[in-house]
């Protein structure tokens, strides 16, 4: 894993946001710092952050701090009870 500061548009996304963005945008705003999203460093894709990442272009950022990791070597897991997710189901979805 390698800590760097990307452009926010070399980042590709796949999930929707919620209303909390609102809220997270002022607080970015007033604060001045975000926790670094997670990006695959090979395809670039978001892996965790949206709300962030969107928060930041929201307020017109060109760069965002990033944590870039190996996809292969990523534990993939869910918070949804009843649901069984895997690297290799999410893939084929």
């Amino acid at each position: 894993m390698a800590y760097r500061i990307i452009p926010i548009k070399s980042v590709k996304i796949h999930e929707r946001t919620t209303p909390k963005l609102k809220t997270l945008t002022k607080r970015i705003k007033k604060d001045g710092y975000v926790i670094p999203v997670v990006v695959d460093k090979r395809h670039k894709i978001l892996l965790d952050g949206h709300h962030r990442y969107a928060a930041l272009k929201k307020l017109g950022y060109k760069k965002i701090p990033a944590y870039l990791v190996d996809y292969s070597n990523v534990k993939v897991v869910t918070r949804r009870k009843n649901v069984e997710i895997t690297r290799e189901k999410n893939a084929t979805s």
